[in-house]
């Protein structure tokens, strides 16, 4: 009698257990009783976004209702909302262990502590590289074993060749490093025309920091004799300029942004047209990086060629699948390779080809047939071939992002971003305020790696 009372009890319980089951997954993953499936994917964070067109969050919104018109699945997008990149961390891994776990967790490299912990995510990502049909044609520094990415975008300045050519410099250069801005600079600071703008200052002293600031076994190391000699190259650039009656105090609330009358001044002062310097990096310009018809048309004319650096931006945006055994699994795979088929990779292109957004391929054959069918379209419009800088910068870009690490170009950190604050700080000290003898210098930024170590 007690067994029969138990079974019967298990099975009531069990009926309970499926039917709270399908309440639940009508809220989030499948559907069960033939309903309609979805696919959960962890979105990365957007809150704060001022411009969502060039975080690719409304190319996701874009893929999910794609591949629903295709394929009937839904794809559930999870937007975690949180004000900082810790509190998200934290709300994540909530999400990933929750009942209703997740298939697929999306990133955005502008963030390099979001690399660090998909990296250290590793073990719960599935090994997609033999998963993806494309994966041969994805660039080679766009993936990895565990993840890839889908969609790219590039930042890059404006340079005045008019300027630019009587410093002797070359013009329409496509790629430009640090060192190669700082001689530009230092040129055009000996010129009749030269002043001093604090934009100018915070832009020549946060050259070449990124190649400074170094993580090695998730320790924050500094090359402290590259910083010193940087910090006597900054007080160089503004010791050529003519003086001007500023102390540390102005400087440094001008780069914190409270003195808000100052700032005014000194961008009023950098977009103004009197004193015309070599690159204007107040327009950085963000683009489909192998939209190159657009990018021919808008960019390149006659007094100005586009720039990319080691100091520009380039953002991606991609995806791992977690590897949780969960029956939704295998539509994931079909999704991930729904991105990066040629179908779709050529799509997106077209979706966002009104405005600079996130939608640059990460597939070769894509971004070739673009170039061919820029340079056709070109010739039929106005008879002229498309221009051999634009050519050169796809190159350059297509170079890149097949290097080892492009995913992690110029992505920042919490303690990058910290440390370049206050290795500026040093700086300004030096100029404006009570200068520091190296060992003092050594010392002080000894202290500074200490702390970021302890952050």
């Amino acid at each position: 009698m007690k067994i029969l009372k138990f079974k019967r009890c298990f099975a009531v319980t069990l009926i309970l257990m499926m039917l709270l089951t399908t309440t639940a997954c009508s809220n989030g993953s499948v559907v069960g009783f033939g309903g309609s499936k979805k696919i959960d994917v962890i979105l990365w964070n957007t809150n704060g976004d001022k411009f969502p067109e060039a975080s690719g969050a409304d190319l996701m919104t874009f893929a999910a209702k794609e591949y629903k018109n295709k394929t009937g699945i839904k794809v559930n997008l999870i937007s975690i909302e949180a004000d900082t990149q810790e509190d998200y961390f934290t709300k994540r891994i909530e999400v990933l262990l929750s009942k209703d776990q997740p298939e697929m967790i999306l990133f955005n490299t502008r963030n390099q502590d979001e690399l660090q912990v998909i990296e250290a995510m590793k073990n719960d990502l599935l090994h997609i590289d033999g998963m993806i049909e494309n994966n041969g044609d994805v660039f080679d520094g766009m993936k990895s074993e565990q993840y890839c990415a889908f969609a790219t975008l590039v930042y890059g300045n404006v340079m005045n060749n008019t300027v630019v050519s009587e410093l002797g410099v070359e013009p329409n250069v496509g790629f430009m490093s640090a060192e190669d801005v700082e001689s530009i600079y230092l040129k055009w600071a000996e010129t009749k025309d030269a002043e001093l703008n604090l934009f100018d200052y915070r832009i020549f002293s946060g050259l070449g920091l990124s190649s400074m600031v170094h993580f090695e076994d998730e320790k924050v190391m500094l090359e402290q004799d590259a910083i010193i000699n940087k910090i006597k190259l900054n007080e160089a650039f503004v010791k050529a300029l003519p003086e001007r009656n500023l102390s540390s105090g102005d400087v440094n609330d001008f780069l914190a942004g409270v003195n808000k009358e100052l700032y005014s001044k000194e961008r009023d002062a950098m977009i103004s047209t009197a004193r015309l310097k070599p690159v204007n990096f107040l327009t950085k310009v963000a683009f489909n990086a192998f939209d190159m018809q657009d990018f021919s048309s808008n960019i390149n004319d006659v007094q100005s060629g586009f720039v990319i650096g080691d100091y520009s931006f380039t953002a991606s945006v991609g995806f791992g699948i977690l590897d949780n055994q969960s029956k939704e699994q295998a539509n994931a795979i079909d999704f991930a390779n729904f991105l990066l088929s040629q179908e779709f990779q050529t799509d997106m292109q077209t979706y966002t080809s009104k405005s600079p957004k996130m939608s640059g391929s990460v597939l070769k054959t894509v971004n070739e047939n673009g170039v061919e069918l820029a340079r056709s379209q070109e010739m039929l419009s106005n008879g002229k071939p498309i221009q051999d800088s634009v050519t050169q910068a796809h190159e350059l870009i297509s170079e890149r992002f097949n290097q080892p690490g492009a995913l992690h170009f110029s992505a920042i950190s919490n303690n990058s971003t910290v440390a370049y604050e206050e290795i500026i700080k040093l700086s300004t000290e030096q100029i404006w305020g009570e200068a520091k003898t190296d060992v003092e210098l050594r010392k002080a930024l000894e202290r500074l790696e200490e702390r970021l170590n302890h952050m």
